[in-house]
């Protein structure tokens, strides 16, 4: 696994079958009409702490790769970009997306899942359910 900081950043993570469920919730919900935004997520979890599930439910070792610093993934990520274009976007998205995680750019300061009738799955649930992964 590849770990960019501290390795202390909070991922935000949702199955695809907890997408549809947190989608169909709110959409139902009394309050849908009113529009907005919502929050949801399966889990939120460090990469150190997905590898240590992962580990524990397949029974093997996840070896963490340090990569660098937020501010060397930052230069990565303009880098990328400027060596890009808008039609070859997916080249650098991926480096901004790991930048906003782990600069904590993109935080949710608080979740909508209380709202909704939604049991998450977990991370193990969803390692049980999907053996090939």
């Amino acid at each position: 696994m590849n770990v960019w900081g501290s390795g202390q950043a909070i991922w935000p993570w949702t199955t695809e079958h907890d997408a549809a469920e947190f989608t169909a919730a709110i959409v139902q919900h009394k309050d849908a009409a009113l529009g907005g935004y919502w929050n949801v997520c399966s889990g939120a979890n460090t990469l150190i702490d997905i590898a240590k599930v992962y580990e524990q439910e397949r029974g093997v070792t996840v070896p963490l790769k340090w990569c660098g610093t937020v501010k060397e993934l930052r230069a990565k990520a303009l880098k990328s970009r400027a060596e890009g274009s808008v039609r070859e976007f997916w080249r650098y998205t991926g480096w901004f997306y790991q930048l906003h995680v782990v600069a904590a750019t993109m935080v949710f300061d608080k979740l909508d899942n209380d709202k909704l009738d939604v049991k998450p799955t977990s991370l193990a649930e969803f390692l049980a359910q999907n053996p090939q992964i």
